[in-house]
């Protein structure tokens, strides 16, 4: 006759059998953990992608209604003009960036200014030239005024995501604009809509969107 072991209650904790994983088990327990992680990874991705895109829609709208309320105050003239030096450009030292913006006076951004503001796309992490600026205004609008575009409203960009450059044109878009939200560019336009961009606006885009 085989051997049998019998257990009394009192042998086990709180007079209950607990029963531990085998190897076998764990392992496979531990595989399909590891594939649904592997399912699952793309669509976290995808919604975190998604978003930090309307973080930088929602950052361009405030920006736009800050054009607004600077056109409204200066005649309808955009925050784009000669300056003494850079430093004293709509997005550092400018009076755009202090009072309409609420940014701090600042020729150094990246080291004045807290992370997370309004210039600081969510998606361009470093941030671009370690400036903590992440759009580009229109250069066309320098002395220009929202009157004259007024039949373009809805096609005319203002503010656009950059990099490396607060200002851009036709010649300096390849280098100063960043197509960072899965190679399309979140546009502000001049009736303060926000829209995305496929790819990189050039020349061939035309009056239209440029404004010149």
């Amino acid at each position: 006759m085989k051997n049998r072991a019998y257990f009394a209650r009192g042998d086990f904790p709180n007079g209950k059998f607990t029963r531990a994983f085998t190897l076998i088990e764990l392992l496979v327990v531990t595989a399909i953990l590891g594939l649904l992680a592997s399912l699952l990874s793309p669509a976290v991705r995808a919604a975190r992608d998604q978003a930090k895109s309307a973080s930088c829609v929602n950052n361009l709208r405030q920006i736009g209604l800050a054009v607004q309320l600077y056109g409204g105050d200066f005649n309808g003239a955009f925050p784009l003009h000669d300056v003494a030096a850079w430093t004293d450009g709509w997005c550092y030292r400018h009076v755009f960036a202090t009072q309409y913006l609420k940014l701090k006076s600042s020729s150094a951004p990246e080291a004045d200014r807290l992370p997370g503001n309004i210039l600081e796309c969510p998606s361009d992490r470093p941030y671009c030239a370690s400036s903590h600026m992440g759009y580009a205004i229109n250069a066309f609008l320098k002395n220009q005024r929202e009157s004259k575009f007024s039949n373009q409203a809805s096609t005319l960009m203002i503010f656009i995501d950059g990099y490396g450059g607060y200002i851009v044109d036709q010649g300096t878009a390849a280098a100063r604009i960043y197509a960072r939200h899965k190679g399309s560019c979140n546009v502000l336009y001049l009736d303060n809509h926000v829209s995305s961009f496929p790819g990189v606006p050039t020349v061939l885009d035309g009056t239209a969107f440029w404004g010149n």
